[in-house]
């Protein structure tokens, strides 16, 4: 089980969260037809130990931009899995 502590700093345009789990850093944003998190390291949005992205909705599209904050938060546990098995 994931314990995740986030603040919605942004609902649309872009879509953004800050906050931590396990101790670490995290930033999550969606804009234009992706998204992306930061985790870790001196600045998690701007110099991130760890970054993951992915495409989302139509290519060159505004679709990520108003991504409903329940499947934002999907995404973000997801990436959280997917950096615990890369440090393991």
């Amino acid at each position: 089980m994931v314990e995740v502590v986030l603040e919605w700093t942004a609902r649309a345009a872009p879509v953004q969260a800050e906050g931590t789990f396990d101790g670490l850093p995290i930033y999550f944003r969606a804009r234009w037809d992706h998204w992306s998190v930061g985790i870790g390291g001196s600045d998690p949005a701007g110099d991130p130990l760890w970054y993951y992205e992915e495409p989302y909705g139509k290519p060159d599209g505004y679709d990520a931009s108003y991504m409903p904050q329940d499947e934002a938060h999907a995404f973000i546990l997801a990436a959280i899995e997917r950096y615990r098995a890369e440090q393991a």
